[in-house]
């Protein structure tokens, strides 16, 4: 899949613990489809952890009966204190710091920069 080996059909021994008692010269192998994996490929989900979470920014994608491309989200849980900004393509390379420095520049009475242990004030 994307040019990587995609696992699919997975397999494992079993533990002897688990046979329940059968003896132990017998062993116990265990195999299964990975329907998750063809729907990261089908939906192009990248981590297959998402399948178990209950974000409601995972779920809302998905539809009975539709298939539709996975579209990502942050990981981290959503900010309503976010900021966002679009640049024009000729902005040139662009650097977090610029951002910074612009806040500074024109609000830095609203921001509370912690000094640094063992500074004097």
């Amino acid at each position: 899949y994307n040019g990587e080996w995609l696992e699919v059909l997975g397999c494992g021994k079993l533990k002897q613990h688990v046979l329940g008692g059968i003896p132990e010269k017998y062993q116990g192998w265990a195999f299964g489809i990975g329907l998750e994996r063809l729907a990261m490929v089908l939906f192009d989900i990248k981590d297959i952890r998402q399948f178990w979470s209950k974000d409601p920014r995972f779920l809302s994608q998905f539809k009975e009966g539709e298939v539709t491309k996975f579209k990502p989200y942050s990981k981290f849980p959503p900010c309503f204190k976010d900021i966002s900004f679009w640049l024009p393509e000729d902005a040139g390379a662009y650097h977090s710091h610029y951002f910074h420095d612009l806040v500074r520049s024109y609000a830095s009475f609203l921001i509370f920069f912690p000094m640094p242990s063992g500074a004097a004030a």
